[in-house]
Formats: C-alpha cells, structure tokens, sequence
C-alpha cells in the first residue's frame, strides 16, 4: 500500500477537472494496472464526483442541478425599495 500527500491548487467555487493535477503529483500512478484509489479532500465544503469519460454537458447540468439547491435553500429577501 502506498500513501501519499499532495495540495490541488486553490480554485473559486465551482466544479473543476484535477485530474491533470493529480496524476503530475503522483508520477508513479501510470503503472499501476489495478488497485483502489483513494481521495480524501481536507475541506469542510469540497465534494468529489467521477464522471469518467463523461459528456462535456454533465458538469455543467451537475453545476446548474448543486446551484439551484443552494439558492432554493436560501432565504428570500425583501426587495429593497
């Protein structure tokens, strides 16, 4: 078993590619054929998902789906007059 420790660069809220990221930090990945990975984000308020070899329209329906829930839990405000 191999652990390792790596930091993703910081990005502003949304959904992001890393596995670019990823597999520059862990050089050694390529040669495994099999196995189990995992990935443990440090943060309170990141979430992963997999979409391997997924449509382009995915991320962007998954970001439209995750918006609308948090700004459908939101408080409505009163207009200001």
């Amino acid at each position: 078993m191999v652990t390792k420790r790596i930091q993703l660069s910081a990005k502003p809220r949304g959904f992001h590619i890393v596995t670019n990221e990823v597999l520059s930090a862990i050089p050694g990945i390529k040669l495994i054929e099999y196995g189990l990975f995992n990935l443990f984000i440090k943060h309170t308020s990141a979430s992963l998902t997999i979409n391997e070899n997924a449509d382009a329209t995915v991320r962007a329906g998954s970001r439209y789906f995750c918006e609308s829930l948090f700004w459908a839990s939101q408080p409505k405000q009163a207009a200001k007059t």
